[in-house]
């Protein structure tokens, strides 16, 4: 990670792929053609924070960790 950038990881022990993430930050989650959630940016700019902390709130499993 670089300094003053965020990271965001997903337990994929606890996602489920319900989706509810690529609604809020459609520019970092996707749900690929197996309905699995994919991370399109692991290191997303500022300018994402808050769909992406929308995104880490939606998720029912609190699957979703940003750092920085």
């Amino acid at each position: 990670m670089k300094d003053g950038t965020m990271n965001v990881t997903v337990d994929w022990n606890l996602c489920d792929g319900n989706g509810n993430c690529t609604a809020e930050a459609p520019e970092v989650f996707a749900l690929n053609d197996d309905d699995e959630l994919d991370v399109l940016l692991t290191e997303p700019g500022e300018e994402l924070r808050a769909g992406v902390e929308m995104a880490a709130a939606a998720c029912p499993k609190r699957a979703i960790t940003i750092e920085g």
